[in-house]
């Protein structure tokens, strides 16, 4: 797993990296935003989830498996409340419309989270020259200690430690947003010799 160096390269990579998002999607919404780093650990996988807190809080989350140079999840999340809001804010702004169903709502998310999902993977191989792919993203609502149990599980049975990437994401239009970054085994290693 990393070392307190590559950590320390990995953390710069990941806030220049969350700065060009930031304005990709600060372009989409017509609003600042922000997206910050917020903490880059190595952790047991079911002891990540201690450190995400609000495990009880239903969220609107949305997720992508990463492949490529590197594998892994991406997650986006809200409460279900400023979900709503964004979801609201982003139809009216495209679509021009007030009215929205369950569909609509879930597509729209759907499409934040791509956008979202894609201008951090492009910010990363425009500062690494690493490629991925990423699914399309999957959306649930539910805790977040559900989301996450499902993730750190699945992951435990491959690895004894994580590294995690939290970030927040908020602003005008977007508010109270989680963006993790999972990466396996090797992440590390790859983006040190990038530096």
């Amino acid at each position: 797993m990393a070392e307190p160096s590559q950590l320390e390269m990995l953390r710069h990579f990941a806030e220049e990296a969350f700065k060009k998002a930031a304005q990709s999607i600060r372009t989409l919404l017509g609003s600042n935003v922000k997206l910050e780093l917020v903490s880059l650990e190595i952790l047991p996988p079911l002891q990540s989830l201690e450190t995400i807190g609000g495990q009880d809080l239903t969220v609107a989350a949305a997720y992508s498996a990463i492949k490529g140079d590197w594998n892994g999840v991406m997650l986006f999340m809200m409460p279900l409340e400023y979900a709503g809001e964004t979801i609201s804010v982003l139809v009216e702004s495209f679509l021009e419309q007030s009215e929205i169903d369950e569909e609509l709502a879930v597509e729209t998310y759907r499409e934040f989270a791509n956008i979202v999902f894609g201008s951090i993977a492009t910010a990363l191989y425009n500062k690494t020259r690493t490629k991925i792919m990423f699914s399309p993203p999957k959306v649930v609502i539910d805790s977040i200690m559900a989301i996450l149990e499902s993730i750190a599980i699945r992951y435990s049975m491959q690895f004894d430690e994580l590294l995690l990437f939290r970030a927040k994401i908020g602003g005008e239009k977007v508010r109270n947003a989680t963006l993790l970054i999972i990466p396996g085994q090797g992440f590390a290693d790859l983006f040190y010799g990038a530096a």
